[in-house]
């Protein structure tokens, strides 16, 4: 991956109007990671089955703490977080960053400028393979995805039946079928992400620009009053990504890497 990081020390946080993208390899995870977590993360980390998935999810929950911990300049530990899903209730859905500390977000003071930024902070969490990756703005929503580029018997299957027939021969037409599909498809959740529905949502409700476009217009069907923008990133090899803000134009993005935070951050006392 050619894509410059950026270096920050001291993160404070995405200035108005741009989107931080953090990057972390998830063999990142290190075991003080979970004592960062709340019950209802540390129920979530012990369900699944397979370490590798385990190490993702551990990965993506403790590097948004520490973020958010950053932003806020406080313990990651006290950083709270709701991911009630909006269609069942339960804790799987898009992270909102409640409080932290006392910082309440829904009654951050205007006089208080680091509580008020903070309030309007929104996050998207993604994770495929070896990668987990955080994305944040302010002042905007935002959705980031990530796949790894896999032959799977049933992606042509999930071709005819998510996607419009035009997009289907825009893949056929791509350079390589499966990295097609994968571009499409990270296109589409991402935005998806953004307006907090997910795959609750038919993926063909969604326009997304042309596959070699980088950054364009997306059009919801569904919602016609939404402007979003679509930004195509730069993946490692095997992988395709993309991030989706709600603004009508681009925005700037700051590509940061995470590992070396992950790995060197103090075991919490």
């Amino acid at each position: 991956m050619s894509a410059p990081f950026a270096n920050v020390e001291d993160y404070a946080g995405p200035p108005p109007g741009t989107c931080d993208v953090w990057w972390a390899r998830a063999d990142a995870v290190r075991p003080w990671h979970q004592e960062l977590f709340d019950a209802v993360e540390t129920e979530r980390a012990s369900r699944y089955l397979h370490d590798e998935d385990r190490a993702r999810f551990v990965v993506g929950v403790a590097l948004t703490r520490l973020l958010v911990g950053d932003i806020y300049d406080v313990e990651p530990v006290t950083v709270s977080l709701d991911r009630t899903c909006a269609e069942c209730g339960k804790s799987h859905g898009r992270p909102v960053i409640v409080s932290a500390a006392g910082h309440d977000r829904s009654a951050a003071r205007a006089d208080e400028d680091k509580t008020s930024q903070a309030s309007t902070y929104e996050l998207s969490i993604a994770h495929s393979g070896a990668w987990v990756l955080v994305a944040l703005t302010q002042g905007c929503g935002v959705g980031v995805d990530i796949e790894q580029v896999v032959e799977r018997e049933d992606n042509r299957d999930i071709a005819r039946r998510l996607f419009t027939e035009s997009e289907q021969r825009e893949i056929a037409a791509y350079s390589s079928w499966t990295e097609g599909f994968y571009r499409q498809w990270v296109a589409k959740e991402s935005a998806l992400k953004a307006v907090g529905e997910g795959l609750s949502t038919a993926l063909d409700a969604v326009s997304v620009p042309p596959l070699e476009q980088t950054v364009g217009r997306v059009e919801f069907r569904h919602r016609i009053d939404v402007n979003a923008t679509l930004q195509r990133l730069e993946a490692p090899p095997g992988y395709a990504a993309a991030v989706t803000t709600l603004t009508p134009q681009n925005v700037p993005l700051r590509m940061l890497r995470a590992d070396e935070r992950l790995s060197a951050k103090q075991r919490p006392v």
